[in-house]
């Protein structure tokens, strides 16, 4: 993994309970941030974050270097996070649990809680 970003987008979600699906990840996984062309590389994966429910999916970027970054958005009623995580090619296995071990460490946990009060 080569960088994480995390950003919230508060008031963002819809507030209807049940998980995120492949299509609201797309719409609002911040991929266009990453690649405006970007490419889902399959579908996407059930997460949970600091007991907030989500999906994470791997994204590849449709221009010459084939870049991979990975996904993930979670909510908390109508408050949603998104976490967007850049690796090189060859360790995609490694990439979704080390992300999600670093939103689940104590400190982010933390920042994710005072987010979403």
């Amino acid at each position: 993994m080569r960088n994480v970003y995390v950003r919230p987008k508060n008031g963002f979600c819809n507030c209807a309970p049940g998980d995120i699906d492949d299509e609201e990840l797309d719409r609002v996984g911040d991929k266009e941030l990453m690649a405006p062309e970007a490419v889902a590389s399959g579908r996407s994966r059930s997460v949970e974050i600091a007991s907030m429910k989500g999906r994470s999916r791997v994204f590849e970027k449709a221009d010459t270097t084939r870049a991979r970054f990975l996904s993930i958005a979670f909510h908390d009623r109508c408050d949603l996070i998104v976490a967007v995580a850049t690796f090189a090619p060859g360790n995609q296995d490694a990439v979704e649990p080390a992300v999600v071990a670093f939103l689940n460490s104590d400190r982010m946990v933390r920042w994710l809680k005072w987010l979403t009060l």
